[in-house]
């Protein structure tokens, strides 16, 4: 069965181990994008 992505809340705070800013987005991969909310 599909299973939600686990730790995505990491993802919110840092991606690619780089600081979001809130209602930052970052392109995670081709089509894929990853955005701050809060």
């Amino acid at each position: 069965p599909d299973a939600p992505a686990r730790g995505f809340d990491a993802y919110e705070v840092l991606f690619d181990g780089q600081p979001l800013a809130i209602g930052e987005e970052r392109e995670a991969a081709p089509g894929v994008t990853v955005q701050r909310r809060c």
